[in-house]
């Protein structure tokens, strides 16, 4: 039975909110859905910046047409 690649691209902008700063990121990834894009997001950002999921703030979660994907 061939697999099927069920992942999608997510881009995902950004900012973290520590003390006086706001420092930005942009972020690609690939998740089954929206949803987990996010959590997924949360945990990456939060884990390399130590940053709480209230200090962190999601500006834009859309998703992106990978390299060799089909347009939907």
């Amino acid at each position: 039975m061939p697999q099927m690649n069920l992942a999608r691209r997510f881009s995902i902008e950004g900012y973290v909110k520590k003390k006086s700063e706001r420092l930005f990121f942009k972020q690609v990834l690939e998740a089954p859905n929206e949803k987990v894009a996010v959590e997924f997001a949360y945990c990456l950002i939060g884990s390399r910046n130590r940053a709480k999921r209230s200090e962190i703030k999601l500006l834009k979660v859309e998703e992106t047409e990978g390299p060799g994907e089909p347009a939907p």
